[in-house]
């Protein structure tokens, strides 16, 4: 029987797509290894016993891609004391690219009126759609116009520059078709 160590922030879900390639493997998961919870997180380090592959494609998609999911971190909470104390926010993602939208959790900004860099760590098998969104209230977002790109399947890093920015709030929107890889990492400095 295969075994694993866990991340911070993954949860049974996670696992069970990582290792076994697909969701229908939680209830094996939980199973065999009873004192976990389908929608909870799992402590860094656990040993956790798996149960057999379901999907060896998905299965190698990830290790071969050195994918990890991890659904369960706080982001906004990390990303907004981070921004407060440094001057810098990290959000740590390994967000699984799918098709369709995704809008990450947004980072506090403080009426920013100055230059906000913004660095995008990623690993893709195709070009995605990257758009910057702000907010004065967290709640109704616009599109910033000039801040719009797309990631290169030859790069792994993307970083730009938004100037005189007055928001509170801003957030990265990524537009996939059909990509297959991970958003790792969204720093953001002030």
């Amino acid at each position: 029987m295969s075994k694993i160590i866990t991340m911070t922030g993954q949860t049974a879900i996670d696992i069970a797509i990582q290792e076994l390639g697909s969701v229908s493997g939680v209830i094996d998961l939980l199973r065999l290894n009873p004192t976990l919870k389908a929608d909870g997180q799992i402590g860094a380090g656990t040993i956790i016993k798996l149960p057999k592959i379901i999907n060896t494609t998905v299965v190698r998609l990830f290790s071969d891609n050195q994918i990890k999911p991890v659904s369960s971190i706080d982001y906004d909470i990390e990303a907004h004391l981070n921004l407060i104390n440094t001057g810098m926010a990290t959000q740590v993602l390994n967000h699984v690219i799918t098709s369709g939208e995704k809008y990450f959790p947004s980072v506090r900004v403080y009426n920013l009126y100055k230059n906000l860099t913004i660095q995008i760590d990623y690993n893709i098998s195709s070009p995605v759609k990257v758009s910057v969104e702000q907010s004065l209230d967290n709640e109704d977002f616009s599109p910033i116009p000039t801040a719009w790109f797309d990631l290169h399947t030859t790069e792994n890093t993307h970083t730009f520059n938004i100037v005189n920015l007055l928001t509170n709030y801003v957030r990265v929107k990524v537009e996939a078709a059909g990509a297959y890889g991970t958003i790792n990492e969204i720093m953001y400095k002030v």
